[in-house]
């Protein structure tokens, strides 16, 4: 009874850690859309890139007369640096955004290990309390019928129906100990919880769903 009664306190707070490892994961997968949006305005960014990047090389590249290679530079360092800046904004941005995406890939993947731990925990914990119920229930009605050797026919029966009443008794205790109860305030019953957890699986979106890249530097001036 002192492990039922240990295991039975450990199960009880299975229930409020399924509820915080599912909130984690939509915490998750709240932070991976909001990056996947970033990405898309960060792949549009690099778009515009590249379509100015053609502009930016013919002011760049090519040969003029040495009468006009001061005005040809002005104007290509006019287009350049700006262009420069630009890039290096960009790559800052998805760098930015790839070390946050890594960060948070790497908060769902421990949060998954543990959800595995926690519901291997969970299977062991029920397995062990049912064997304990099976033992103590032989237990009790051994101890029981020992009891009612001697009586009468009649007083026999009866000892022996309470025998197997009471034995009836300590499995619904023991299972009632094996339904993690839930708040009053908490609207899905502990079954649709575990049943939401165990089918959850990872946060979506999944690794490796930004396709967006750093942009290579601007061209430079062959003149």
């Amino acid at each position: 009874m002192a492990e039922i009664s240990q295991l039975s306190a450990e199960q009880r707070q299975f229930p409020a850690k399924v509820e915080g490892s599912l909130a984690l994961k939509r915490a998750n997968e709240s932070e991976y859309n909001r990056l996947k949006q970033e990405d898309g305005r960060l792949k549009g960014e690099s778009n515009a890139i590249e379509a100015k990047r053609p502009s930016v090389k013919s002011l760049c590249t090519g040969t003029v007369p040495q009468a006009q290679l001061a005005a040809a530079q002005a104007r290509c360092k006019a287009a350049q640096d700006p262009f420069s800046r630009r890039v290096d904004a960009y790559n800052r941005e998805i760098n930015r955004v790839k070390a946050a995406y890594a960060a948070v890939d790497a908060k769902e993947n421990n949060r998954v290990a543990q959800a595995k731990q926690l519901q291997a925990r969970q299977e062991q914990i029920t397995q062990r309390l049912a064997a304990l119920q099976a033992a103590l229930k032989v237990a009790q009605r051994s101890a029981c019928t020992t009891e009612c050797q001697g009586k009468s026919a009649e007083a026999a029966a009866q000892c022996l129906q309470r025998c197997f009443d009471g034995a009836g008794n300590i499995t619904a205790t023991v299972e009632q100990h094996q339904r993690p109860p839930f708040s009053a305030t908490q609207q899905r019953t502990p079954e649709q919880a575990i049943e939401e957890y165990k089918k959850s699986g990872r946060a979506n979106p999944g690794p490796n769903t930004l396709r967006t890249n750093p942009v290579p530097p601007p061209p430079t001036s062959s003149r």
